[in-house]
Parts: structure tokens; sequence; C-alpha cells
């Protein structure tokens, strides 16, 4: 059965334009207004089909996107750049048995793709750059942007106590001995729900190359300014369609960048974990080790059970 999966993970990743053993569904047509979702059993992802996380949603208003392993929110995105530059919108998406696929245009002689799986059983998610080389053998700079929203999935925003309230300001950390991003959200937000103690963790299979904590970290839509939702009590001809974060947003920002040598006619994934947990940092740090473990054999085995679960 493995091997079975382990050939359509090669089909994959190795030719991300052809159908592979499993079926697939793509479309080129208007991404930035295609929601999607890549989910698991503890976890799931939220974005738009043009690989952006725009904030959406209402309960709580601009912050119902992004990872979540519930009941918690870990963060608003992950935004990829290679070369010194942000990927531009996906040319094309793709929804797979258990996974989801973005194709972008081509950057000189490398072909970009990224996949997101969410392993079974995993409190969090994992990104995966696909670079193809299709000139001579170089060093690729990669960046990848994070902006935590460490935030529970109750109070909302029209509720007493509100979201606005509930929500505490995250702190943001880059540890390069362990070349991770770490997030927390500490503190008593309400007397009636007693102390919390929230945190997310990001990091790669790679070593980074350099890192660092601060405010923003949007990637592209960072560009010229955040962009907040103002959609309660505003008319529907007034509010903000592809705003950036909620108007209740306290998260924390950081950037990893690595440098990846992909030889001439090859390959070379870049994989970034995102994981979490509301009991603290060391649960948080646990459910990353085990996303980092071996992501192209999680994507291979979440294929497989998707498609022994379609016979």
């Amino acid at each position: 059965m493995f091997r079975s999966a382990f050939g359509v993970l090669a089909a994959l990743l190795l030719l991300p334009s052809l159908a592979a053993a499993a079926p697939e569904l793509s479309t080129n047509d208007r991404l930035q207004d295609r929601r999607y979702v890549t989910a698991g059993e503890r976890a799931y992802v939220m974005g738009f089909e043009d690989g952006n996380f725009y904030a959406q949603g209402w309960h709580i208003t601009g912050e119902m996107g992004g990872v979540w392993t519930q009941p918690l929110k870990l963060v608003d995105g992950v935004w990829f750049g290679v070369d010194d530059a942000w990927l531009p919108a996906a040319t094309r998406f793709t929804s797979g048995w258990g996974y989801t696929r973005m194709s972008f245009a081509r950057r000189g002689d490398l072909s970009l793709s990224r996949t997101d799986v969410v392993p079974d059983g995993r409190r969090g998610a994992l990104f995966g750059l696909h670079i193809r080389n299709r000139g001579a053998t170089r060093t690729v700079p990669v960046m990848v942007d994070v902006h935590s929203e460490l935030m529970y999935h109750y109070p909302w925003t029209w509720t007493k106590p509100g979201a606005g309230e509930y929500n505490l300001p995250d702190t943001g950390t880059f540890d390069a001995a362990t070349g991770a991003l770490a997030f927390r959200d500490q503190g008593t937000s309400h007397v009636a729900a007693g102390p919390h103690d929230w945190a997310a963790m990001v990091a790669s299979t790679r070593r980074p190359s350099g890192g660092e904590s601060g405010p923003g970290h949007f990637g592209p839509q960072g560009e010229g300014g955040v962009e907040i939702c103002q959609d309660q009590d505003v008319p529907d001809e007034r509010k903000a369609k592809f705003c950036d974060d909620g108007p209740f947003g306290k998260g924390a920002g950081g950037q990893l960048r690595y440098s990846v040598r992909v030889p001439s006619g090859r390959s070379r994934t870049v994989w970034i974990a995102v994981a979490g947990s509301d009991a603290g940092p060391s649960a948080a740090r646990a459910q990353l080790s085990r996303l980092l473990e071996s992501p192209r054999r999680a994507l291979a085995r979440k294929i497989t059970r998707r498609v022994r679960l379609s016979r």
C-alpha cells in the first residue's frame, strides 16, 4: 500500500501538472474569489485559491481563516518568497485526495508550486514549496513569512465579553539554535475563563540561514500596508473584500530564511510546519516535532487513506 502511495507522491512532486493516480480537480478561474480548506482530524487550513490568506469570516470578524486546531487558531497565514520577491498570485489551484496545491508563474528557470496537507492526528499543518530547476545548478534564497493569531474560537464579535477583549496580544521569538519561530498568548483574558497558555511554533526540516520576529510579516499582503477589515455594522457596499487582518487582531509576526541548493534538472521541496496547542509551548513543540518527522511520508499516508476511503 505504501509503495503505491509513494508512486502517487512521486507523480505529485515531480510532475505537479500531471493528473496523478488519485483523482484531482483543478481550476485557473477567479482564484482570488475562491476559498479552500485542507483538513485533517485535528486541524485545518483555510485560505484562498490564489495562495493568499485574506481575512475572512464574521463570527470573529476577519479571523476565521488561517490555520486552526480546535478550539484554537494558530496563525493568520504562511507566505513564501523566492529570490527576494514574494510569490505572486497562483495561476492554478488543484484539489487532490487529502491535499491542495497551488501553481505559480515560472521565475526564470524555476517552476514553483505549493502543497498544503494536514496529517491526521496532528495539531498543525504542512506547507511544501516545490522548486524545480530547469537551468544551471544554483542556490535559491527562500523566505517564509508567518503571522500568528493565537485566539480561542469563542467568544465572538458581538458576545459579552467580545472577541476583542478576550484576545490578548501575542508575543513572538526566533530561536536560532532550533531554527523555529515561537508564538505565545499567555494570561487571563476574563475572570470567568481563568488563565490560559496558548502556543504556536513554526519550523522546517531544513536549517534556516536566518530569521527574525516582529510586527507585520504578512508576506505580499503586507506590501503597501496591512488593511484592517471593517465589516461590523458597515453597509455591504463599503465592506473591505480583500482585507488582511481583523479588527481584533493582536498577533505577532516572524520570518524564516533558507538557502536551497537545487541541481540542474532536479527538484527540491522546502517543508514548513505550523503546530500549536492550548496546553502551552511544550505541547506545541511536541506536535511540531511529529509533523517534521517525515513530511513526504505524511503526504503519502494522507493520500493512501483518502484513496482507501474512496473504495
